[in-house]
């Protein structure tokens, strides 16, 4: 029986396996496109998050680092399907490493499946090895770093920041006068009796009015209503006090009636150096006067009048239980005559032998800088901070006379102001010499050492003034809360003509609104988008190279006929 021809060939020959020269197929092209996409589309989504953060929908309400460990899940995930599809070109390099060595046999070592990136990169290093080879090593070490990179490009953050223009306070002459100088300017005067409501509301209850501000600085606020979730930064001038109080004894002008002479300038008050004619209308009591300058000159100083007596000249012989303003150890000035001050709405007259001045110097420092609004739960803190100081440039919205005249008044109305300020000892009014307290409970909280409550002033005695240094923190304190009236550009006032260019300043500020968003990481970006792009060609040179230079992979179809030739060989 004649064996047909077929049964003649031998199993493993050649020709039982199909021989065809090795090409790139189609899934090789569309891992490679999607790569491209993939990676195309992660850069150009960070580079959209760098020029404009992309807000995230107000349902997702979560934590942020939840939000930051999710979309590092889903951006790993996406980077490691993407470097997957590339890889496949690299390990197609590695593949066909051993045909281009026939002869070495460590080349069979790094085209295996079974070999490891280890051993590629150490052969990579020898003689043996292609340049092919090489390129396909760096291309798999550079993906690498590019899914490590692109997890980080884009990160979450709970604050976008955004510059606009913001109109802030402005402190000028044109709009801090007094009206006695400037009589046509009722602006002042109207932000003046706005300061009393202030001041008792932050001094004597303890609520806070409006923002919080660094202690001993004069920061312009925003003068508009802002979000109150929103963090600002912006550039404006300031003003650092910090005030040192003294006594002095009052030196009267001889030439002007209630009034004293400071530094050669006269200061007036509610108050008359010679009491005498009053006595009809007139009653022993303490009194606390504030004082104004009566020339447009200031030097910024805050100047109390405080009428009294000593235990040498006590304020009313025949009661020294009732409450009185003692004055010993202080310098004074004595009027046989009688000081007398007049209460508000009433013809009574406080008559005090004694007469000694509080000198409050804030020790102004003018300069610019740039400060931050970040609005605290705790109003025990500041919402607002400087940051740095001595800008190269000033943005001009303090005039220094402006701010002086402004220490000098703030605090004006709410001593002189009254509240139930002046106190009645007895019920009705008759014929005791003593009576009244000419003082409202700012000047009082502010100034003297009350007996805790509950006070019966009949009983009370002898109020001696604080320490200078007790009476320099709170001056300090009572005038951050007087400033808050003016620092915010007289906006939201309805009764007062709103000027932009007599109010405020416009500046350019930085805002950083509470919300999640998705942001982009710079470093990061800068280096996914060049190792991208470089990859994107190495891997295209790569796929050219793997296509043309004849090179088989170490695969079964390729092995076989080669191993078969060489047993035949030998």
């Amino acid at each position: 029986m004649t064996s047909s021809p077929d049964n003649n060939k031998q199993r493993g020959s050649p020709t039982s396996f199909k021989q065809t020269e090795y090409q790139s197929t189609s899934g090789l092209i569309l891992r490679y496109v999607v790569f491209l996409i993939m990676e195309a589309m992660f850069t150009a989504l960070a580079w959209y998050c760098y020029s404009r953060p992309l807000l995230l929908p107000l349902y997702i309400n979560i934590q942020l680092d939840t939000v930051k460990s999710g979309f590092i899940a889903i951006f790993t995930v996406w980077h490691t399907i993407a470097i997957a599809c590339a890889w496949f070109i690299c390990a197609e390099s590695f593949s066909m490493e051993w045909a281009a060595r026939p002869g070495l046999k460590p080349t069979d070592k790094v085209s295996t499946v079974t070999s490891g990136i280890l051993d590629h990169i150490l052969y990579s290093f020898t003689s043996r090895s292609t340049k092919t080879f090489r390129a396909a090593v760096c291309a798999f070490l550079g993906l690498m770093i590019l899914r490590a990179t692109g997890s980080s490009a884009i990160t979450a953050t709970d604050g976008v920041k955004t510059r606009e223009a913001l109109p802030i306070g402005r402190i000028a002459t044109s709009s801090i006068t007094p009206d006695f100088i400037n009589p046509s300017n009722s602006t002042f005067t109207s932000r003046l009796a706005q300061t009393y409501m202030v001041v008792r509301l932050e001094q004597l209850l303890g609520d806070p009015w409006g923002y919080v501000p660094q202690p001993n600085w004069l920061i312009p606020l925003p003068a508009e209503k802002l979000n109150m979730t929103s963090r600002l930064e912006y550039e404006t001038d300031l003003v650092k006090f910090q005030y040192s109080c003294q006594w002095q004894a009052p030196m009267f002008s001889t030439f002007l009636k209630n009034t004293v002479m400071v530094d050669n300038e006269p200061w007036a008050g509610n108050f008359l150096v010679n009491g005498s004619s009053l006595v009809e209308q007139a009653r022993h009591g303490p009194s606390i006067i504030p004082l104004r300058p009566l020339g447009s000159s200031s030097v910024g100083n805050f100047i109390l009048l405080l009428l009294g007596g000593n235990v040498s000249i006590p304020l009313n012989s025949s009661n020294l239980d009732i409450a009185w303003l003692d004055l010993s150890g202080k310098p004074t000035t004595y009027s046989p005559e009688m000081f007398a001050s007049s209460l508000p709405s009433s013809p009574i007259n406080v008559l005090a032998p004694l007469a000694t001045m509080l000198v409050c110097d804030p020790n102004l420092q003018f300069t610019s800088g740039k400060v931050l609004l970040d609005v605290k739960t705790n109003f025990t803190m500041p919402d607002i901070t400087v940051q740095s100081t001595n800008l190269s440039t000033s943005p001009g919205n303090i005039e220094q006379l402006a701010a002086r005249t402004l220490f000098t008044y703030a605090l004006f109305y709410s001593f002189a102001g009254t509240d139930p300020g002046f106190v009645s000892v007895l019920a009705t009014f008759d014929e005791q010499p003593t009576d009244y307290i000419n003082f409202n409970s700012v000047a009082g909280k502010m100034l003297l050492q009350f007996p805790p409550p509950p006070r019966d002033f009949s009983r009370i005695g002898a109020l001696p003034p604080m320490d200078l240094c007790t009476i320099n923190n709170r001056m300090d304190s009572y005038m951050l809360s007087a400033l808050k009236v003016f620092t915010s550009g007289f906006a939201g006032d309805q009764d007062i003509h709103q000027d932009g260019s007599v109010y405020t300043t416009v500046v350019d500020a930085q805002y950083t609104l509470v919300r999640l968003a998705l942001v982009t990481t710079i470093r990061f970006a800068i280096l996914h988008a060049a190792l991208f792009g470089t990859l994107a060609f190495l891997l295209a040179e790569l796929a050219y190279l793997n296509r043309t230079q004849g090179r088989i992979p170490f695969d079964l179809a390729h092995i076989a006929p080669e191993k078969y030739r060489e047993r035949r060989g030998a």
